[in-house]
């Protein structure tokens, strides 16, 4: 097969699977919709038992059949659901990729880093991108893609402190017996076991080395703290740098060096690969698999599943001993869970690296070592090559030749076989059609609307409308509760604190140049020493002012956003004979009261009343009106509420604040002055007027005086305004976070009060019932079935889109794998 008709080919199985990514995220979407309708279902029937006798038997019995027992609870057939969307996405991002994919992996020394510089030319270029190991210990750190491509950059992929917690220190602390912090925080301030101090101890060499590695991560945190706080969003490069400086954030550093790759998710290097024929490829360099203590092989292929098209497992006996059979039979396993339901015949080549530059086996050695892998992968039919990984040609010849005829030939239906495994293997119908049995039974179990049973109706009903409307309340709590986790600040703060600080530094920057410069330059000339008190007062107003009309409004904008996200739940959850003809929390709470319902009222007008609540103080008078004065002196509230300015320069020393730390240019010694009324020491009443000569001679030029004196007071007062940004900056992100805990707190007590407790409880069960009862008895049945109508339809919906999704990669049955 020559070069056009693989490039043909796989251009064609790339672009069916374009032809389906609208059906898949289709798919996706409605899985999702399914995993959250089924838990409000369970949801709504756990309340529903929580809330009394009301019931009736028969409802109550029905609800307890679908909650269930034992293994086969609807909270165990819930979770497979929501672990289900794992395997659904890993598809997408396959079925999304529109490149080819082509993994590399193998033990440390085994020549991995070696066959990739060899196939992306790196090593004509700058072989220390991709470092090599030193000894046994892996020296890559950090996953690597290296992307075919006509320029040469790198860029660099940030990950949030909660996937560092999840991926590298939980398998770590976990390994040594330690407990793991929650919170960046709870890093920060974490303190690790010393170093060997003598005598008896029950750890091992290999964990002394990790324990080591670990404080030497710890001690380096400035280096990474700002990744781990600002995250990553999937996909997204957050820096670039030149490929020369790669080598520092992908590998462990030297003795000494700072580790800078624990803040990273991965690098992407572009480079050009030389004679290659598919323009359209990624190299997937996954780290060495035998870091002491951990298996970072799973590590680093965990959640992989689908992430590369193909996977080239590289290995050299002289590092990795031939007759090992459970290190091949370890790694097999690894691989086909990356393989995601690909044979692995299909998936996985073994690539032994003889190495002629530094031989170690000879050619009966080389011959049996492969014949022992053979036995281990037996059956599953892998291709096993031996080439030397320095030489390109040989490389070219022995193994990119191959296997790219081979992906050319079979990637189509590589793609159908990962679609099928997630349909049979992974279950992805059978879920959805158990999830829609259950609904079923429940609908058909419960009693309909005759005479005798049309109570017990109602309160069911009520109670599956109750868990939906606890649920939806829960979820917006729950996001300002992460944001608390995840110590982020308001969004409304953060941008209003921004745009105040550019729109200052815009005006220091453009402001005192041209007219303005020469207008207190004047002033200088008119009034020595006037012009420093003028433009200080002028600053003050200006910073003050700058904040302040947009630093409450951005708290008012947040305390909003959790009023809002609360009373559109309210409007979406309530039943419509509940809700006042005007929309508003302020409306809703007094109909509640209205309609005897004083516990719901309170808590609702508590919520309304936030913002009036909100400290003692508003956001400005709390934060800014402190640092402002303290930096560039302070105002008072005048009697009519306005402000008026603190003394300035040339006031009386008794009407300054003595706590106010007054810049240097504030007051003018009387040697500076560049003029001056004359008086009796200077010579007034010598027949000419006017000073002396000996007076004159201690004067300067007025103008240059004025201009020096000028250029003094901007240059400082630029630095003080910049420094009293920075401290404002500071102290709004503080602040900032602890507003978000405020309004957590906020949805907290408004969860609690509205639909916890008895009384609430209560409450909502005689507002609801008395709606429903209001209702035609269709009308009833119709509100309390939509919920299990809507998981059928969804169920139905699963299996659909996975057939149709199926039926674009036709083909023969696979064939059945070992074991």
């Amino acid at each position: 097969m020559d070069d056009d008709e693989i490039r043909a080919r796989i251009r064609t199985a790339m672009e069916a699977r374009a032809a389906v990514r609208g059906e898949m995220q289709a798919l996706t979407e409605g899985w999702d919709g399914l995993v959250q309708d089924f838990g409000a279902l369970i949801t709504a029937a756990e309340s529903g038992l929580a809330g009394g006798t009301a019931l009736g038997e028969t409802v109550r019995d029905a609800l307890t059949a679908f909650l269930g027992t034992g293994d086969g609870t609807a909270g165990a057939l819930h979770e497979r659901l929501r672990r289900m969307a794992d395997p659904l996405g890993a598809l997408a991002a396959r079925l999304a990729r529109d490149s080819l994919h082509i993994g590399v992996m193998g033990v440390t020394k085994a020549g991995k880093s070696t066959l990739l510089r060899t196939i992306a030319g790196l090593e004509d270029r700058d072989p220390e991108v991709i470092p090599v190991a030193k000894g046994l210990t892996s020296t890559t750190a950090v996953r690597n893609r290296i992307i075919n491509s006509d320029d040469e950059r790198a860029l660099l992929l940030q990950r949030g402190f909660e996937e560092f917690r999840e991926v590298f220190l939980a398998p770590h602390h976990e390994y040594l017996g330690l407990d793991v912090p929650q919170t960046l925080e709870g890093y920060r301030g974490y303190r690790y076991p010393p170093g060997k101090t003598g005598g008896a101890d029950s750890r091992s060499p290999d964990e002394w080395e990790l324990l080591k590695r670990l404080r030497g991560v710890h001690r380096s945190l400035p280096h990474y703290e700002k990744d781990l706080r600002e995250g990553a969003r999937p996909g997204t490069p957050s820096r670039e740098i030149g490929l020369a400086e790669v080598a520092a954030y992908v590998s462990y550093p030297g003795k000494g060096e700072p580790h800078r790759y624990p803040g990273l998710r991965e690098v992407w290097i572009h480079c050009p690969f030389p004679a290659f024929p598919v323009p359209d490829v990624v190299l997937v360099d996954f780290p060495g698999t035998q870091e002491q203590g951990v298996d970072v092989g799973s590590q680093f292929l965990r959640g992989q599943a689908n992430e590369v098209d193909v996977m080239l497992h590289v290995k050299t006996p002289e590092y990795q001993q031939s007759h090992d059979a459970g290190t091949d039979t370890q790694n097999r396993r690894l691989i086909e869970d990356v393989a995601a339901g690909v044979r692995l015949g299909d998936f996985m080549m073994m690539v032994f690296n003889d190495r002629r530059d530094r031989p170690v086996l000879n050619d009966a050695e080389y011959t049996e070592a492969m014949r022992l892998s053979r036995e281990v992968l037996d059956g599953y039919g892998v291709r096993i090559v031996r080439t030397d990984l320095i030489d390109r040609d040989q490389v070219h010849r022995s193994v990119l030749d191959p296997l790219l005829a081979h992906l050319a030939a079979d990637l189509a239906d590589m793609d159908r076989q990962a679609v099928r495994a997630v349909r049979e293997r992974d279950g992805a119908d059978r879920l959805a059609r158990q999830a829609a049995e259950a609904a079923v039974r429940l609908l058909e179990a419960l009693p309909g609307a005759g005479d005798g049973e049309q109570q017990s109706r109602i309160y069911g009903e009520a109670a599956v409308l109750i868990g939906e409307l606890r649920r939806g309340i829960a979820e917006v709590r729950d996001r300002y509760l992460q944001m608390v986790l995840d110590r982020r600040g308001s969004e409304e703060i953060d941008a209003a604190s921004k745009a105040a600080a550019e729109r200052i530094r815009a005006w220091l920057a453009d402001d005192f140049e041209g007219d303005q410069r020469r207008h207190i330059e004047n002033l200088s000339l008119a009034h020595p020493g006037y012009p420093a008190g003028d433009v200080l007062t002028h600053a003050r107003f200006f910073v003050a002012d700058e904040y302040q009309k947009r630093i409450d409004a951005s708290m008012e904008a947040a305390i909003k956003g959790l009023q809002q996200g609360i009373e559109d739940t309210l409007w979406e959850r309530l039943p419509d004979e509940a809700l006042p003809d005007e929309r508003g929390l302020a409306p809703l709470a007094a109909a509640l009261r209205a309609g005897g319902r004083p516990n719901l009222a309170g808590v609702v007008a508590g919520l309304a009343e936030l913002g009036d609540r909100y400290g003692r103080r508003n956001l400005f008078l709390r934060v800014v009106e402190p640092v402002v004065s303290l930096h560039l002196g302070g105002y008072e509230q005048d009697g009519a509420g306005g402000r008026k300015a603190a003394p300035s320069a040339g006031a009386d020393a008794d009407d300054v604040d003595d706590d106010i730390d007054a810049p240097a240019w504030r007051t003018r010694p009387a040697e500076s002055s560049a003029s001056e009324p004359a008086g009796a020491d200077d010579g007034v009443g010598e027949p000419h007027g006017g000073r002396s000569r000996g007076a004159a001679g201690r004067l300067r030029p007025a103008v240059e005086t004025a201009e020096t004196d000028t250029e003094t007071l901007i240059s400082t007062l630029r630095a003080v305004v910049a420094a009293t940004l920075d401290r404002l900056e500071e102290a709004l992100e503080r602040e900032s976070e602890i507003a978000v805990e405020a309004l957590f707190a906020g949805g907290d007590h408004f969860f609690n009060g509205f639909v916890n407790g008895a009384v609430a409880y209560s409450e909502l069960t005689g507002l609801f019932t008395s709606a429903l009862a209001e209702r035609p008895p269709d009308e009833r049945a119709r509100r309390g079935a939509d919920l299990l109508a809507e998981i059928a339809r969804r169920a139905a919906g699963v299996r659909d889109g996975t057939a149709e999704i199926a039926r674009r990669w036709p083909g023969p049955e696979p064939e059945p794998q070992p074991g």
